[in-house]
């Protein structure tokens, strides 16, 4: 029965045994690892609200434009006379 070891490292590459570090390491290492995985989610979250606010600019935008597209039509249409 062989046990994983579990490691992890710096930007470096070099690996370190986590059963190596003290117990503040190891409470360190958590809250780095939580940290990290909440920068991740924050991040995915964001480019998601990005994404649906970008569509939603667009819609508005377009809607935008056929308002005007339709006021400019009305004014066009109008006899002579009622134009100011």
């Amino acid at each position: 029965m062989s046990e994983d070891i579990q490691t992890f490292s710096f930007e470096d590459g070099v690996e370190h045994k986590i059963d190596d570090l003290s117990d503040e390491g190891k409470l360190t290492l958590n809250k780095l690892t939580s940290v990290n995985n909440a920068i991740r989610d924050v991040k995915g979250n964001a480019e998601f609200e990005l994404e649906k606010l970008s569509i939603l600019s667009a819609h508005y935008s377009s809607q935008l434009q056929s308002i005007v597209n339709q006021t400019e039509e009305k004014k066009d249409n109008e006899p002579k006379s009622n134009k100011k």
